[in-house]
């Protein structure tokens, strides 16, 4: 007891220093409830709470909670007692359940919002004896709030709670979100009876006949109202037997053709079928579209596909996407990438001069060059060194790393004689905003570079080739 008596205590004090916070109310009155089993106390933290929260969501539905989980408790000492004693016990006042009644209608008195009678009914509905205050809240729904979509969502669940066949329980729900479709008629208020519908679907042991004919019917009608989500046109195709995907598929980016996944998910469907001309005339509709966000994503897609069935149309399209005004910068990385490893690294060095100096620039094209030199089994530090100078000629104005990377490269790799020029080149060229974060990186990795000199052959000459730099 001295405990519990201690920890109360404690609570008073903290809702002295802390009383602007409704959930310590909550907190407080839980404590009382659940391990003092104290009904008194915890209605007296929340009676406190509500004269300085006057419009508190947290207490009013707390207090609700407590009250009914008292009744909850009260009903069961009850038929405890009336089964030891043979009889039924007289009704106790508080059973009858008025309470928690008076404090719903003084909350939603105060409380304007449609969501915070949604959570009073969920509170409601895990005690088995508040049928008609159930009801009393749906019907406050209704009239309140006819023009909100949760208020149709909610009253359209209702039915599947109700007596009747699971035919005839489903017909009503359905029934319900249509009336409430001719009241709102939203893209939320059909995404809730898409959801609906989609969560019938889960489970196909009983009606799945007449459930999959729902799903497809609700699709369909959502489509010609213009009310179909990306998510939607994507979950119709992969829930619906015997749909035509193509067409669905073609509906949604006529919907909205905007939706890369949608782009995306009508490609695959023509190459996962070897349909070369369906996909290229896709293909076609995107590269006529400059709204498609992340259009290089696509080109990759039909790229892949394309160096597996058929080279020489891949190359053609390499060579039509690197100069493609939109996807280019992204695309001439992966090309040069796509050489050295088909065509070798040749080739990749060729083209790499050419497209790292025509529009649309890349600073990807050099770092993916970078990798590609990296990569070969000997450096070849006159190949490095010229994609460097280019990447410097064209972003060493605005970007630190591209000098830190070529720093750090003949610091461990080339010259370390030449750390000095490529940094005071570095100050020369960059913006004047950009020169003290490069003078502040450099001092991060110079530690780095004197211990890669140390351990290099040329451990003097560097040295000296770095003093200058050096504190």
């Amino acid at each position: 007891m001295k405990f519990y008596t201690c920890v109360s205590r404690l609570l008073d004090q903290m809702l002295e220093l802390h009383n602007d916070k409704p959930f310590l109310f909550k907190l407080a009155a839980d404590w009382e409830f659940d391990e003092c089993h104290s009904i008194e106390r915890a209605r007296n933290f929340i009676r406190k709470g509500l004269l300085i929260h006057k419009d508190s969501k947290l207490l009013f539905a707390e207090s609700f909670r407590l009250e009914l989980t008292y009744i909850c408790q009260k009903v069961e000492q009850a038929k405890e007692k009336g089964e030891k004693e043979g009889n039924n016990s007289p009704a106790d006042p508080i059973i009858e359940g008025n309470l928690p009644e008076v404090i719903y209608t003084s909350a939603v008195k105060k409380i304007n919002d449609v969501s915070f009678l949604v959570d009073m009914l969920n509170i409601a509905q895990e005690y088995s004896f508040t049928s008609s205050l159930q009801d009393k809240i749906l019907e406050m729904m209704r009239s309140k709030y006819p023009k909100e979509e949760v208020t149709w969502d909610t009253l359209a669940r209702r039915e599947l709670e109700l007596s009747g066949t699971l035919k005839e329980r489903i017909g009503k729900c359905i029934s319900v979100y249509e009336d409430g479709l001719k009241n709102v008629p939203t893209r939320k208020m059909w995404s809730h009876y898409l959801n609906y519908v989609l969560e019938i679907n889960e489970d196909l042991t009983t009606l799945p006949t007449f459930k999959k004919n729902c799903l497809n019917n609700v699709f369909e009608a959502a489509h010609k109202e213009n009310m179909l989500s990306e998510k939607h046109y994507l979950l119709w195709v992969r829930k619906v037997e015997n749909v035509d995907t193509c067409k669905v598929l073609q509906w949604g980016t006529e919907k909205l053709p905007s939706s890369n996944k949608l782009w995306s998910w009508r490609l695959r469907y023509h190459l996962s079928k070897y349909d070369k001309d369906g996909a290229m005339a896709v293909f076609k509709e995107i590269t006529s579209n400059p709204d498609i966000p992340d259009q290089a994503n696509l080109w990759l897609l039909v790229l892949r596909c394309y160096q597996i069935i058929d080279t020489a149309k891949a190359e053609s399209l390499w060579n039509e996407g690197v100069n493609n005004p939109i996807v280019g910068a992204v695309l001439k990385a992966r090309y040069v990438e796509w050489l050295a490893m088909s065509k070798g690294i040749g080739a990749a060095r060729k083209a790499y001069e050419i497209l790292s100096t025509v529009p649309p620039l890349s600073l990807e094209v050099h770092h993916a060059m970078l990798k590609v030199e990296d990569a070969q089994p000997k450096y070849s530090l006159k190949y490095l060194r010229l994609v460097y100078d280019t990447a410097i000629n064209q972003y060493g104005k605005t970007n630190t790393d591209i000098w830190m990377r070529y720093l750090r490269f003949e610091s461990k790799w080339g010259k370390p004689d030449l750390v000095p020029k490529i940094y005071d080149q570095a100050v020369k060229t960059l913006n004047s905003n950009l020169v003290d974060v490069f003078i502040s990186e450099f001092q991060l990795v110079k530690a780095e570079m004197i211990n890669n000199d140390r351990s290099s052959p040329n451990h003097k000459s560097t040295n000296r080739a770095l003093s200058p730099l050096l504190p």
